[in-house]
């Protein structure tokens, strides 16, 4: 094998493991359990082409494997995400605010369906999370 051979390789695994980091991530997010026959058979459930095994479900989220683009894309419509986050790292989603400071931040996918989530909450709920987050910022967590 040559060199450039070499630099291939590594940078394909690098970009399998990348995946398997924002796939991780996007489980998590979405509350799932972190198992191959539990992600095999949510994303069965709505692939309408041949099914994938758990091991492949396994070798997605080991980095030993990437998955189709049109896989990527159900696996991110399944976990709330964007198939861009999940192939590249970014969402296609983000939204540009303005923060207390004037400086521009950018709102990701993931904390988008966040913020949707916590404006569903009760008033009660709301200020509860407000006063973790508080207690947080004091304390240095933040």
């Amino acid at each position: 094998m040559s060199i450039d051979d070499w630099t291939i390789l590594l940078t394909i695994k690098s970009e399998n493991q990348k995946f398997a980091e924002r796939l991780t991530i996007a489980i998590d997010s979405k509350g799932i359990k972190r198992s191959p026959p539990v992600i095999c058979r949510l994303f069965n459930s709505k692939y309408e082409g041949r099914p994938i095994s758990s091991y492949t479900a396994r070798n997605w989220m080991l980095g030993k494997s990437f998955p189709s683009q049109e896989k990527i894309v159900l696996l991110a419509k399944l976990l709330d995400t964007s198939p861009e986050q999940l192939r590249y790292g970014r969402s296609c989603e983000k939204t540009l605010i303005s923060d207390l400071d004037g400086a521009e931040i950018e709102v990701a996918n993931v904390d988008q369906q966040l913020l949707k989530r916590y404006l569903a909450l009760t008033a009660i709920q709301r200020r509860v999370v407000r006063d973790v987050v508080a207690e947080f910022k004091a304390t240095g967590v933040v």
